[in-house]
């Protein structure tokens, strides 16, 4: 199953951020800053179908999980049950539209003063609050998720990711990284977003393309623009669900292309998204970029972002020739309840190996190879992550009845 968790949020250009920094001295600071006895720290984080998943207070109550998202600019808050930590003075009303078809939608822009994440404290940042309900990313990702933050956290330090033991480091951005054994990636930062230089090649084609670096979208590689570069749909596709965005789900097709590589990194076969139309109507004008790369490809790597000095470091990890695979059983897991412990079959793809054996939407997955005690991104390595063959037992609740499945996985496309 891919999950693609698109938050590229457009704010008009008559946006408040004006109006509502206008309450912010000239002398506070603003952004992520370490506190000042430290040079360095480590949190611990959940990675779940390679989103990057922190926790940190705000003004100083309770503890909030949100996915660090290097495609966002404004950070947001999903429940807008969260208003009671601000203000009526401190809301201004703006619109905000991201990838997705429905238009665009009414949010309020508030002034957080004080946010920590371990020894990260953050400073007057503005947060986008969405209308309830505009999309239940929880259900996807298996735990609570009260927002996306991105440029906020990257812009005034290095930041330090590895995705196979699930830990960040922050930097001070004048801290000297050992370097050895990593390559330095150029990138750009343009309107307050990373993009890596690539090269695509596709169907006999190629084309140099400029990609966001996108560790909220958990596939390997997204391209947009099918009009005016070389990169087409290939023949062989299937149609897909490719997630959800501030502008509704997503819609498309899934396909591999040939080769993609940057630097002196270089992949084949990869699986590749495709939005339909109405799905990037709100970017038809945005020419300055291909696509996406997102987590499929970063999970690969041991990284920092290092935004200061405009450039990545990258260190392959054991999954750096790992092949890529698409939804090795067929099925889309919705995580419900108040606690994100039932977990429900969303959807299941025509002629997979879980409609072979006759499993169906609404089927509750009780049991995974004789495993009671499940979550959601246990479920998502147990059916993507293992080897292509394997054969996975499941165990349902279909009405009052308790069925058993054997499920061999293989890759869709």
């Amino acid at each position: 199953m891919v999950l693609t968790c698109v938050f590229l949020l457009n704010l008009p250009s008559s946006t408040a951020f004006s109006q509502i920094e206008q309450g912010i001295s000239d002398d506070q600071k603003v952004g992520f800053f370490l506190d000042n006895q430290w040079k360095t720290g480590k949190i611990s984080v959940n990675i779940i179908n390679n989103l990057v998943i922190v926790q940190f207070l705000i003004n100083e109550e309770l503890d909030f999980n949100f996915i660090l998202d290097s495609g966002v600019k404004v950070p947001m808050i999903l429940d807008n049950n969260l208003d009671d930590f601000f203000t009526a003075e401190s809301k201004r009303n703006v619109k905000v539209k991201g990838m997705g078809p429905d238009e665009a939608i009414e949010a309020q822009l508030v002034t957080v003063r004080n946010l920590r994440i371990g020894m990260l404290q953050g400073q007057n940042i503005n947060f986008v609050i969405l209308p309830k309900n505009t999309f239940n990313l929880s259900q996807h990702v298996g735990i609570r998720i009260d927002g996306i933050i991105g440029y906020d956290v990257f812009k005034n330090l290095k930041v330090e990711v590895n995705y196979q033991s699930k830990w960040i480091r922050f930097y001070d951005p004048r801290f000297k990284l050992r370097k050895k054994q990593f390559t330095r990636v150029p990138i750009e930062i343009r309107s307050y977003k990373p993009y890596l230089s690539s090269l695509i090649e596709s169907n006999l084609d190629k084309e140099d393309c400029l990609l966001m670096i996108d560790s909220g979208a958990s596939n390997a590689l997204t391209v947009l623009d099918q009009k005016t570069g070389n990169i087409r749909l290939p023949k062989e596709n299937i149609s897909a669900y490719l997630g959800t965005g501030v502008s509704g789900d997503l819609n498309g097709n899934i396909a591999r292309i040939d080769r993609l590589g940057f630097t002196n990194f270089e992949f084949a076969e990869v699986i590749t998204a495709f939005p339909d139309t109405s799905s990037i109507r709100h970017y038809s004008k945005n020419r300055e970029r291909t696509g996406s790369i997102g987590g499929e490809i970063l999970r690969r790597f041991h990284v920092v972002f290092d935004y200061p000095n405009e450039c990545l470091w990258m260190k392959r990890n054991q999954d750096y020739n790992r092949p890529f695979a698409y939804n090795k059983s067929g099925i889309l897991v919705n995580a419900v309840g108040n606690e994100f412990q039932t977990f429900l079959i969303a959807e299941v793809s025509e002629n997979s190996p879980a409609a072979e054996v006759g499993l169906k939407v609404g089927d509750q997955i009780v049991e995974i190879n004789n495993v009671k005690k499940l979550g959601l991104g246990e479920i998502y390595n147990q059916l993507n992550l293992s080897k292509e063959g394997k054969v996975i037992k499941m165990k349902v609740l279909r009405g009052y009845d308790f069925l058993s499945f054997k499920v061999k996985l293989r890759s869709q496309i």
